[in-house]
């Protein structure tokens, strides 16, 4: 699951650094390197060395292979996903997604 929390923090354009990571992920840094390590070692995602031209930053970037496999994980999870917001009554699903968004805001305040 850490595994693919990063995945998923790394996901899109943002080149996290390693310290952005570790606090999307809760982990410590040994933690956060633990997982980084195995998903380079499974081809899913490299570390850039150098951010900012200087040294300062290090960060970690999807590779083709992590994006692939992001999105055959999204795909093969659509329908069950879908399947559950079509079971929301649809008077209720502004407000669920109201306390989705809140709860989203709240976790990355706190932990």
């Amino acid at each position: 699951m850490s595994e693919f929390r990063a995945l998923k923090t790394i996901e899109g354009g943002h080149v996290p650094t390693m310290h952005e990571l570790i606090e999307a992920l809760g982990l410590s840094k040994s933690g956060a390197t633990r997982v980084v390590d195995r998903l380079e070692a499974k081809g899913y995602a490299r570390r850039i060395d150098d951010l900012h031209d200087d040294g300062r930053f290090k960060g970690v970037r999807l590779t083709a292979r992590g994006t692939a496999l992001l999105r055959a994980i999204a795909e093969e999870t659509m329908p069950q996903r879908q399947a559950l917001l079509n079971s929301i009554p649809p008077e209720h699903r502004q407000t669920v997604l109201d306390g989705l968004r809140a709860l989203s805001t709240a976790a990355r305040r706190c932990c």
